[in-house]
């Protein structure tokens, strides 16, 4: 035990070092000054030496574009864009290439956010269910394409309505036993399939910045549909509520506030299925420790700028999956809580690399990305 603690603490350090250099070697045109006017386009680039419980260890390279649709607008009026683009292979045989990013376009009439990834990833599967036994999980792989572009339109104040598009390819999925939990739980979406849907969208959105908000709210409901008239293999529908309260306190300092559901109903596929755990939500958990339909979850945030670029946040959540929801209560609840360090890649963007450590029960995560999770 003690052996395991002492590794993650080294990994932490060496992982700590390298940020320290980077921060301290960015130019300092951001610190004290305004972006200028005539720069519309900002680009960071940063290799990327990452371990998560998915992942294990990691390399790869990321980039990170903002800019702004209008540079006459104020910060009041029109928020930086941005996109990130990832390329990552790991010890464990995985490729993830991905692409991320929120375009606010003048006046913020119309916002457009952009999600697309390919990935070859293999995996492990407890089954489903909110109280899969830890020590029995299978291998499997999957190949993945995926596309899910947003487009809003402003219809009064910080109102907004759009429309959703999903996209997923599913090349293959490998299971490496042949009594496996797959078969024995019938688990849908083991075969080659198409998944496209199509769905609404409403927000209120009044944060003050994308990247790292200090107050506002933000709340947002989504629903997404997929059957065979859209040539899909699954009929199902999708149901998303994502709310969200930023505070500030005193000093700079913010309390971040989430609360997550995420329902399904009808033929869902396996890789559709609401997955707990991962770096964004129920950090600590390995990301589909627990699937099934549905998964509400709570988690809350503190953070703390320090000096200079650099910060550091302390976290705490809650939350469960189920397969109905008359099912969800109060007494199967996951715990997961942490702490991690922030450094300002832009800091008059509020944009950060972020280094987050998760435990949760039997189970703990490193993370190291780029933006906060919520």
């Amino acid at each position: 035990m003690k052996r395991k603690y002492y590794i993650k603490s080294f990994f932490v350090l060496f992982i700590i070092f390298p940020l320290v250099t980077i921060a301290s070697s960015l130019p300092p045109d951001t610190l004290n000054k305004k972006p200028k006017k005539n720069k519309r386009l900002k680009v960071i680039k940063l290799p990327i030496v990452m371990k998560t419980p998915e992942t294990k260890f990691g390399v790869g390279a990321a980039m990170s574009f903002t800019f702004r649709t209008s540079i006459s607008q104020p910060d009041s009026i029109l928020r930086t864009s941005n996109i990130q683009t990832l390329g990552l292979y790991t010890t464990r045989g995985q490729t993830i290439a991905g692409l991320d990013g929120v375009i606010y376009f003048p006046s913020e009439n119309y916002i457009l956010r952009l999600h697309g990834s390919y990935s070859y990833f293999p995996d492990y599967f407890w089954g489903i269910g909110n109280n899969t036994p830890k020590n029995h999980m299978e291998r499997y792989t999957y190949q993945q394409a995926y596309f899910f572009p947003q487009l809003l339109k402003r219809v009064h104040k910080n109102w907004y309505v759009g429309l959703t598009v999903e996209y997923q390819r599913l090349f293959k999925l490998v299971h490496q036993q042949n009594e496996s939990l797959f078969e024995t739980e019938h688990v849908r979406g083991q075969n080659t399939s198409t998944i496209p849907g199509i769905g609404g969208i409403i927000t209120w959105d009044s944060r003050d910045n994308a990247f790292s908000s200090t107050k506002g709210c933000f709340f947002e409901v989504s629903a997404t549909t997929f059957n065979s008239a859209l040539l899909s293999n699954f009929t199902y529908n999708n149901f998303i509520i994502d709310a969200r309260k930023y505070l500030k306190t005193w000093r700079g300092q913010t309390v971040a506030f989430q609360a997550y559901g995420n329902f399904n109903k009808g033929q869902v596929p396996y890789l559709s299925l609401a997955a707990l755990g991962g770096g964004m939500i129920m950090r600590g958990y390995y990301s589909g420790r627990f699937r099934d339909n549905n998964l509400v979850a709570v988690q809350g945030e503190y953070r703390i700028p320090i000096v200079g670029r650099f910060g550091i946040v302390g976290f705490v959540a809650i939350g469960e999956v189920s397969h109905c929801l008359n099912q969800i209560n109060f007494y199967n609840l996951k715990c997961a809580a942490g702490g991690g360090l922030r450094i300002a890649l832009k800091k008059d963007e509020r944009l950060n690399l972020r280094l987050d450590y998760g435990v949760a029960r039997n189970s703990s995560g490193l993370y190291l990305l780029v933006s906060e999770a919520f």
